[in-house]
């Protein structure tokens, strides 16, 4: 059995532990993983993948705030707190 070095977009949603919606917003506000299209289907690299998650850790602040992860990645900041 051939190991796939490209995900859907279920899958690749699963592997960093996020929402479908929240990589259908990404790419719609042009953030998140890089992702290619072939015909309508859309595919996630595996590297590309662990390229995004290493990128996000390694931005995030030393307090380990989860808020910081979030703006890294993309998101904005929705429960109104300041920092």
């Amino acid at each position: 059995m051939i190991k796939s070095q490209f995900l859907n977009v279920r899958q690749a949603a699963r592997w960093l532990g996020l929402a479908v919606k929240t990589l259908e917003s990404w790419r719609a506000a042009g953030s998140g993983p890089a992702f290619h299209r072939f015909g309508r289907a859309l595919r996630y690299r595996r590297s590309d993948l662990e390229n995004f998650a290493t990128e996000a850790k390694q931005a995030c602040s030393s307090s380990g705030s989860a808020t910081d992860a979030h703006v890294v990645a993309g998101e904005q900041e929705t429960t109104g707190r300041s920092r």
